[in-house]
């Protein structure tokens, strides 16, 4: 499912990621994200998670609020609705933090602004089974993708209590 943002919401998820990193920046957070060609680029991701968050409540008819929490507190407050997260990695590797909450599901996107693709989800708790490396991170590994199912499925598990999130 592709879905793509208008100007007025990537200006929004732009300036969400963008917060979300000057608060970790000047909170002196240390950025666990996964480094990609040996660096870590925490501007990046952040941007472009909270891109694919916002794609991912416009594809399901969720409201995103685009709260401002960060790294440190991101596993307290879910990314859209009250049990959902949005991962965004274009390398075809998805990631499992070690502390993302079991109870909740993972939907998986790729591409970059304007467009996303919503590529399936996951129980979190079916796929989070280590080993997790020194930034409390494990890949799913292609063999593990069988685990996401139907994006269909997943809006027929969105309930009333997602919606008003």
């Amino acid at each position: 499912m592709k879905v793509k943002l208008n100007p007025e919401e990537a200006m929004m998820a732009v300036a969400v990621g963008a917060r979300r990193e000057c608060k970790n920046i000047y909170s002196k957070f240390k950025d666990l994200s996964p480094p990609k060609n040996g660096k870590r680029d925490g501007w990046s991701n952040m941007i472009t998670g909270a891109c694919a968050e916002c794609a991912v409540a416009k594809a399901l008819g969720l409201y995103w609020s685009g709260v401002l929490n960060s790294a440190r507190d991101s596993f307290t407050c879910p990314d859209i609705g009250i049990d959902l997260e949005a991962r965004c990695a274009n390398s075809g590797n998805l990631y499992i933090k070690q502390r993302d909450i079991d109870s909740r599901r993972l939907i998986y996107v790729t591409g970059e602004l304007p467009e996303f693709e919503l590529i399936g989800w996951v129980n979190i708790v079916e796929v989070k089974q280590g080993p997790f490396d020194e930034y409390g991170y494990s890949k799913i590994r292609s063999s593990q993708m069988r685990l996401l199912s139907t994006l269909n499925e997943l809006l027929q598990t969105v309930d009333a209590a997602d919606l008003t999130g």
